[in-house]
């Protein structure tokens, strides 16, 4: 049984704003996510560890309130532990997003309440949504489709 499912990069350029971090750890997150769908698992908890230009890491774990392998889950869970590890302008070398307490899907829940029972079908959606996005990956390459914030920055060519 996998006991994990993480992602990690060392990136060409040292990290030293927040909307690289969030693009770092979304594309990471994105990674994991669609991994953990192929499997047939859910993620009940997330870890990140960060690494600076000195390689010395730092690394925060986080129990989710209900298993999940969506993108977007990952990625706020996984941006939460990095405001922790993390704070701007220091630079990020590399970082990892692991997937932990991996269960099933079979064995997958989520406890509803009155108050949160609206809150399914935007999580079937999702799911459908990512679904798709995997199916679209599959077919045409990995970098056919993902979310905006999962984009990596592009260098700007400078006006003549």
């Amino acid at each position: 049984m996998v006991k994990s499912v993480g992602n990690g990069t060392t990136f060409p350029k040292n990290l030293t704003t927040a909307e690289q971090v969030r693009g770092g750890v979304a594309v990471l997150a994105d990674s994991v996510a669609t991994r953990l769908r192929h499997s047939g698992l859910y993620a009940g908890g997330v870890q990140v560890t960060v690494l600076d230009p000195q390689f010395h890491d730092r690394s925060r774990q986080m129990q989710l309130s209900a298993p999940t392998h969506l993108i977007r889950e990952l990625t706020a869970a996984a941006m939460d532990l990095t405001g922790q590890l993390w704070k701007p302008p220091a630079p990020v070398r590399a970082l990892t997003v692991t997937a932990i307490h991996l269960v099933r899907s079979e064995d997958a829940y989520e406890q509803v309440d009155l108050f949160t029972a609206g809150a399914a079908p935007k999580k079937e959606k999702q799911e459908k949504l990512e679904a798709a996005m995997d199916r679209l990956r599959g077919k045409f390459g990995t970098d056919v489709i993902s979310y905006g914030a999962a984009r990596p920055e592009k260098e700007e060519d400078p006006l003549p």
